[in-house]
């Protein structure tokens, strides 16, 4: 098997779309903008900065690599995905 972790770099975009989905339960779209209240937007923010760190923990201990949502979908779109498929051994 081949193991790779996929996370957001920017945790405040990844805590608007994420409190954004939770109020609306709307997961499988783009959202549109509502207004949450500022202890939700830190409750969600404070759980993905730990979901974050597992993440980093696991990738070090394991040798599991780490690959970014913005670096596949944002920046350098081609290069970066070239470089995720060679890794899955995706043709």
């Amino acid at each position: 098997d081949i193991i790779g972790i996929l996370i957001r770099r920017d945790i405040d975009s990844q805590t608007e779309s994420l409190a954004n989905a939770r109020k609306s339960d709307n997961w499988n779209s783009k959202y549109v903008y509502q207004q949450i209240d500022t202890n939700s937007i830190n409750k969600y923010k404070g759980l993905l900065k730990n979901e974050k760190n597992t993440f980093n923990y696991i990738s070090k201990t394991y040798n599991i690599p780490i690959f970014y949502y913005e670096d596949l979908y944002i920046e350098n779109q081609n290069e970066n995905m070239m470089e995720f498929c060679k890794y899955f051994n995706i043709t």
